[in-house]
């Protein structure tokens, strides 16, 4: 009798689910609430293993003590996630096969989040929260997009400028970037502890593709960092431009730091064939923005402006009359103007 009760308790003690089939177990896992399914890691170290992509929306995760990584976890999203002191920090740095980690209108309560994964290939993170970002060492990021955010440090440095944070991502091919800020101080205060270089110190060998956002031609700090990212790429094929239409800071940019006087034959780019510059309104900064980038570009084949939904049609005309003004140094270049919200484009020949 005895023998039989034993048998009976070992029975009920033994893991059937944990010995279900590989993909069996993942079917029950993506059928489950999320809310349940997350709590499946506190089964046994084999659920703990199954997770390789966690996606969460509109939620709170508090600090817990079982709060840890996911050996197999390659895919981790957040939207509109609430996240507690030093949890996030502790789920990345469990996760070494973490390769794409994208924070999307999140709240981290943290002062500045590390970021560090060896096998990390895609960076995004678009949060007014934390204020900063800290890299520690190089990452192998392949994509990256950094926006709202005030602050990017580099190692345990208390300066913040992204031109060491762009040395520290030496095989990224897209980048994406946003210098507008909601802080009172200027661009050069709150992005670059020193001058910026005309060129960075190491060069962008991988990128391919530079989108910046917030970018005012008023700024001579935005057009020094411009050029010396496109000086510093010497694969660099494609360049977006959405322009500041916040003239916060207004600088009375002279003749000696326009665009044109920082060196047309130094930025110049053998490798930039696209070019797409959105929100214009015509300005003279502006105009000089675009003469430049049309003579950076010495194979330069598309040059795309959008108008600014603002802009009214006798500045728009006069605008058009500049275009074509405009001598282009490739043979073949095509510059094309687009309306805000039109779907008809217009080919200027330029002279």
């Amino acid at each position: 009798m005895a023998r039989c009760k034993r048998r009976f308790v070992d029975q009920a003690f033994i893991d059937r689910i944990s010995d279900l089939p590989s993909n069996l177990l993942d079917c029950i896992l993506i059928r489950m609430p999320i809310r349940d399914a997350v709590r499946t890691s506190l089964l046994s170290r084999k659920w703990r293993h199954r997770w390789t992509h966690l996606k969460l929306s509109s939620c709170v995760i508090q600090a817990s003590r079982q709060v840890t990584g996911f050996s197999r976890l390659t895919s981790l999203e957040f939207y509109r996630v609430d996240v507690s002191r030093g949890t996030l920090e502790t789920i990345i740095g469990e996760s070494p096969l973490l390769e794409k980690l994208s924070l999307r209108d999140c709240f981290i309560e943290e002062d500045s989040l590390l970021i560090y994964g060896p096998e990390l290939r895609l960076l995004d993170v678009q949060c007014h929260f934390p204020k900063a970002l800290q890299l520690q060492r190089p990452l192998n990021v392949v994509s990256v997009t950094v926006k709202q955010l005030l602050v990017v440090q580099v190692d345990d440095s208390n300066t913040s400028n992204l031109v060491d944070f762009l040395c520290h991502l030496p095989v990224a091919e897209d980048v994406s970037l946003d210098l507008i800020c909601d802080n009172e101080k200027p661009f050069s205060e709150i992005f670059t502890s020193y001058n910026i270089p005309r060129k960075l110190p190491v060069a962008l060998e991988s990128m391919k593709k530079l989108t910046i956002e917030g970018l005012s031609p008023n700024e001579a700090d935005h057009i020094s960092y411009l050029l010396c990212l496109i000086r510093s790429s010497p694969a660099l094929t494609t360049l977006e431009l959405r322009l500041c239409t916040l003239q916060m800071f207004v600088n009375n940019v002279n003749e000696e730091i326009t665009v044109e006087a920082q060196g047309r034959d130094e930025a110049s780019s053998n490798s930039l064939q696209t070019i797409t510059i959105t929100h214009v309104r015509g300005t003279k900064h502006e105009m000089m923005l675009i003469k430049c980038l049309i003579s950076c570009g010495v194979n330069l084949k598309t040059m795309h402006i959008i108008g600014d939904r603002l802009l009214q049609d006798g500045q728009e005309t006069r605008m058009l009359r500049e275009l074509v003004r405009l001598r282009r140094a490739p043979a073949d270049a095509e510059v094309i103007y687009t309306g805000h919200g039109e779907d008809t484009a217009v080919n200027l020949r330029l002279n």
